[in-house]
């Protein structure tokens, strides 16, 4: 499979005639719940959240925008669809003063938490706080999970010479945890910069053996599905931020998060010569669910902060869902 052609092709179909009409981490399978917000709101409120997501007025917020913040502040999760939304504004006098608070009122489904990349195998999601700094809380769930990523290719390459695995196989998966231990240097610089701390990642203290089947089937989701999609974001990320900084850091992180996602199907590729048929169709069978997943679980990336471009949940959705098929298609060939 050349999945370089296969992401560029995804983004040519769902993102160039997206473009034509407008001028311009996390559990991959997340808990989800439906959620009410109905709170009043502050001037001061809104110039706060106007500061976080790159607004220059903070009577230019939509209504999605700030029951996405207030759902995220209160619940700590992010909104995955919206199906009602009503703002009314706070009213304010010549001045500036506010006279009366406005409110938001709004319904929908929210998601405990966005997957980037590949985890390892036990990893145990950590406790993030990134107060009332959305891209802060942002960049922090993603400098953790670039961290995770490092244990989790460094725990493939342990894996892969227990089953006398190609070499060269061996070594991408070890270059690819240097990757992302660059990735998680980048990240975590980004969130130092805003006075923000990166936890470190961690896995249960005890992990029994796995079976080839099951380091099988946990490359062919976490691989060959999430660090794949990972590999899309970071280039919708590089190419629609509007931060230079973040441009630059996605512009990196997508060509290497492509290499990692070729190397996961190199990697399914050689497990399905060591398996059986029963367990070949296991592992089919769990990148098939997290294949069919991945449109509504790529919405949640429409959450981000404005800063990381504000692709619309369609749109995230569209990619999700073109980037199955033709992973499919592929994989059928």
């Amino acid at each position: 499979m050349d999945l370089h052609r296969v992401l560029l092709s995804t983004l040519a179909v769902v993102l160039v005639p997206s473009l034509t009409g407008c001028p311009t981490t996390w559990n991959c399978n997340p808990p989800e719940e439906a959620f009410d917000v109905d709170d009043p709101l502050t001037v001061e409120q809104l110039e706060a959240l106007a500061t976080d997501w790159g607004v220059e007025d903070w009577m230019e917020l939509d209504c999605e925008s700030v029951c996405s913040a207030r759902y995220s502040d209160e619940r700590g999760w992010t909104v995955g669809t919206t199906d009602s939304c009503e703002l009314v504004q706070p009213t304010v006098d010549g001045d500036g003063a506010m006279v009366e608070e406005g409110h938001i009122r709004c319904s929908g489904t929210g998601y405990e938490y966005l997957c980037e990349g590949r985890r390892p195998l036990g990893y145990v999601e950590a406790e993030l706080d990134g107060g009332a700094d959305e891209l802060g809380r942002a960049l922090v769930a993603m400098a953790v999970l670039e961290a995770a990523s490092v244990l989790a290719f460094e725990e493939l390459a342990g894996q892969l010479e227990g089953v006398d695995a190609p070499a060269q196989l061996v070594a991408r998966c070890r270059a690819a945890a240097e990757d992302e231990r660059r990735h998680a240097r980048l990240l975590t610089l980004l969130v130092e910069a805003r006075g923000l701390a990166v936890p470190a990642p961690h896995t249960q203290a005890e992990i029994r053996q796995r079976s080839l089947v099951e380091i099988a089937e946990h490359n062919a989701v976490e691989g060959c599905v999430s660090e794949t999609f990972a590999a899309l974001t970071a280039r919708v990320f590089a190419e629609r931020s509007t931060s230079p900084t973040l441009r630059r850091v996605f512009t990196t992180i997508a060509a290497d998060e492509t290499r990692h996602g070729q190397l996961a199907w190199d990697l399914r590729a050689f497990f399905d010569t060591k398996l059986g048929a029963d367990e070949r169709a296991r592992v089919d069978a769990a990148q098939a669910r997290a294949l069919d997943q991945l449109p509504s679980f790529a919405r949640q990336y429409a959450g981000l902060p404005a800063a990381f471009g504000g692709t619309s949940a369609e749109t995230f959705e569209a990619l999700g869902r073109t980037l199955g098929g033709r992973l499919r298609t592929q994989r059928a060939a």
